[in-house]
């Protein structure tokens, strides 16, 4: 039995098309249908030196799948530290000079983002 290649590609293509765009909307369960637009990247904002033993903000910029963006300086943006802490977006720097690996996470409709980001302890 002979396969028609020509209807295979285009049944391919269509089925990568979809896998495509699908992620980029989410639906929500409710009256009415919802769409909330899926994270695309995070970025984490804030200076790349800080002094050991002091405390400075850092902010994440979060971008979406629909052009749009926001700058979160807590909940709902997870922010960790390798060596260094967070008390929500307030890094304090350890004792220690060195590098630091700082870390975002975000999730949003069952998409989630991470960022890190290396920073120098003076």
């Amino acid at each position: 039995m002979k396969v028609n290649s020509s209807w295979s590609r285009t049944a391919l293509a269509i089925v990568a098309a979809v896998a495509v765009i699908a992620p980029s909307m989410v639906k929500a369960a409710g009256p009415g249908v919802t769409t909330y637009a899926a994270p695309r990247y995070a970025r984490i904002v804030g200076p790349s030196a800080v002094t050991h033993a002091t405390s400075i903000g850092y902010e994440a910029f979060i971008a979406y799948t629909d052009g749009s963006s926001a700058t979160f300086s807590g909940a709902p943006v997870l922010f960790t530290a390798n060596k260094g802490s967070f008390s929500g977006a307030t890094y304090t720097a350890p004792m220690s000079t060195g590098l630091d690996t700082l870390h975002v996470q975000y999730s949003n409709g069952g998409f989630s983002v991470f960022a890190n980001r290396v920073i120098t302890i003076d």
